[in-house]
């Protein structure tokens, strides 16, 4: 069942989880100055994430890309989003958590745009992502993801560990005809 944590608007709706309901939550995370960026503030929010705003996410930080239907319809599916904003409330990293919400789910969707990579904005997602788990899954969920390239370490940091010879994790995508 698709969790939704807050409007347009920023208001609480009466379908958030527990532990967010009567505040808004957000993490403000000054950085330093590793490129281009001097000093920021980024909010790493529970929001929803608009179609548009998703597709550019994913295009711009190298993910593959996916199709404005198939967005439409896996995004009222997630389980929960974490949007980071910049100070000009631009999105400029996102992910979310799939699946059903009590047996299975998975992280996806994890990225952060070229020019903000290597300023700990993934690792905010992660937490966030995290701090869901421990608080609104049932213990028993099992919680997989797909680790590109060096990323694994990230997640190393947050208890996910390979499957590796146990299980192997295996994919078929869909392509257009």
């Amino acid at each position: 069942m698709p969790i939704h944590y807050c409007d347009k608007e920023f208001r609480i709706s009466a379908d958030r989880p527990s532990f967010m309901k009567g505040q808004f939550i957000f993490l403000n995370l000054g950085l330093k100055n590793k490129s281009s960026i001097t000093m920021t503030n980024y909010n790493a929010l529970y929001k929803k994430i608009p179609v548009e705003t998703y597709l550019r996410l994913r295009k711009e930080s190298g993910l593959s890309p996916k199709t404005e239907k198939a967005a439409n319809i896996g995004l009222k599916n997630s389980v929960c989003e974490v949007l980071v904003l910049n100070q000009e409330q631009q999105a400029v990293g996102m992910g979310r958590m799939i699946g059903d919400g009590g047996c299975h789910c998975q992280i996806t969707d994890v990225c952060v745009l070229p020019e903000f990579q290597g300023h700990g904005i993934g690792r905010i997602i992660m937490e966030k992502l995290k701090h869901f788990i421990d608080h609104e899954l049932p213990d028993s969920c099992y919680i997989s993801l797909i680790a590109d390239g060096d990323a694994v370490h990230l997640y190393e940091k947050f208890g996910f560990q390979t499957t590796l010879p146990k299980s192997t994790g295996m994919a078929y995508q869909k392509k257009a005809e």
